[in-house]
């Protein structure tokens, strides 16, 4: 059974990806959960609990509107950040961070964590689960970064780029290129069985 996806989301480039491996987008609903930045815990911990807590936020709004669903919908949440070693990137708040974002990431082997919540609308079985992907990119004087900016909004973007909109900055990638997009792909295949 292929689900239909209720996706916690706005985002055009997961709405994008869905699509073209084939899954049914029935509908979009942007989450309004507060995300959390790592402090204590580990970053694929906090991707994970920032994607169930979109997650959920969701599908209590859908209880609250006494909205009812077949065993088919699968609602999918993420929440995707970028580290090195143990400093997060989150999306920059101007362009100065995005600058120093660019600076201390260029050149050095960093981690894109998606953490992705599944919840089957019908049945009510929940899973997680987090991407990882290595990702080099080139270093780029700050006149190379603004080059890239005039196709890539910087301040949407975890760690101030889109590899989607300029695959030239990346050195290296080791691991899923869709992850670095915005959803594991092959890894949401393997695991969205365990919420059908």
């Amino acid at each position: 059974m292929t689900p239909k996806i209720l996706l916690a989301s706005g985002s055009p480039r997961r709405i994008k990806l869905l699509t073209q491996f084939g899954y049914r987008v029935i509908e979009t609903i942007p989450s309004r959960a507060e995300e959390a930045l790592p402090e204590s815990h580990e970053v694929d911990e906090v991707v994970v609990d920032n994607a169930r807590l979109k997650g959920r936020e969701v599908v209590n709004r859908l209880k609250t509107e006494g909205r009812s669903f077949e065993n088919d919908v699968v609602l999918l949440a993420a929440d995707t950040l970028v580290a090195l070693d143990h400093k997060v990137y989150p999306k920059p708040s101007d362009m100065a961070e995005a600058e120093q974002f660019m600076h201390e990431l260029g050149g050095k082997a960093h981690r894109v964590l998606t953490g992705v919540f599944l919840q089957n609308l019908g049945t009510g079985r929940q899973h997680s689960f987090c991407g990882v992907t290595h990702v080099t990119l080139v270093k780029m004087t700050v006149a190379e970064m603004h080059k890239v900016w005039e196709v890539v909004d910087p301040l949407d973007k975890a760690g101030a780029y889109a590899y989607q909109d300029a695959p030239n900055i990346v050195q290296e990638m080791n691991g899923s290129e869709t992850n670095v997009i915005g959803l594991p792909m092959e890894q949401l295949a393997e695991e969205l069985p365990k919420v059908l």
